[in-house]
């Protein structure tokens, strides 16, 4: 989890695995490896490490 440099709510954050992956999906919508994680539910994947930085932070 990232959070923002300057003065912010408690919360404002970013998971780095959840933005990247979804920023991989809106610009490469037509690889293979996109279809792979939508097919093989890959994104339910990351909500367990970004419920467990939410919860330590």
């Amino acid at each position: 989890m990232v959070r923002p440099l300057t003065e912010a709510g408690a919360d404002e954050y970013i998971h780095y695995g959840t933005h990247f992956t979804s920023m991989f999906r809106r610009c490469c919508p037509e690889r293979v490896t996109t279809a792979r994680i939508e097919a093989e539910g890959r994104l339910k994947i990351l909500e367990r490490p970004r419920g467990d930085a939410l919860r330590a932070a």
